[in-house]
């Protein structure tokens, strides 16, 4: 009896010491980002829609900008998720990703063939993000403003042919918007679409 309760002393520290670990390693910080974000409160899904902003995921951030698409229902002129929901469209588009691979200096011809690689429904959603969220007393960055006048000006040039299409001269509302922000972002956006010239 007594052999056996020391058996039992001594393996059952060595269980529990063993779970423990297993506990710490197999812990993941991200395991959050996992779960059901449908679930979660209204600021968890922010701050959930914020995380997977940070991922660079273009799966995951169209399903973010869906659900903050929704929070917007209940407070369309929030200036953070209005800029939030910008950020997810511009990321979960393809435009980002784009924007970082492609040296426009060397002509719009790269630029031309990943046209057809964008969603337009989100690029189409991010000057209205923008425009609610500066009208609403949100600090929108330059960088998002920048951003956001390259995704109308990809807007344009898609639904006009092409690059070579843009009428720069006799701007449609839409393009003179890009022109807007561009100089609120102080970048020559028009310089940047054809290459430096």
């Amino acid at each position: 009896m007594k052999k056996t309760a020391l058996i039992i002393f001594l393996i059952l520290p060595a269980a529990l010491f063993l779970s423990s670990c297993q506990a710490v390693f197999t812990f993941s910080p991200f395991s959050g980002l996992q779960r059901d974000p449908s679930t979660l409160s209204a600021e968890q899904q922010k701050t959930w829609a914020e995380s997977v902003l940070a991922t660079g995921d273009t799966e995951s951030m169209a399903e973010a900008y869906a659900i903050i698409q929704a929070l917007l229902a209940d407070n369309p002129d929030d200036p953070e998720l209005n800029l939030l929901a910008a950020n997810l469209a511009i990321g979960a588009s393809g435009l980002s990703g784009l924007l970082t691979s492609i040296d426009t200096s060397s002509g719009t011809e790269t630029l031309e063939a990943s046209l057809e690689t964008l969603d337009y429904e989100l690029l189409g959603d991010v000057a209205q993000h923008v425009t609610t969220a500066a009208e609403n007393g949100g600090e929108v960055s330059e960088s998002e403003y920048v951003n956001a006048a390259a995704a109308i000006v990809m807007v344009e040039a898609n639904e006009s042919g092409g690059f070579d299409s843009i009428d720069w001269d006799n701007p449609s509302e839409d393009l003179q918007t890009a022109l807007d922000f561009a100089e609120l972002g102080g970048v020559d956006i028009e310089s940047l679409f054809n290459g430096g010239e």
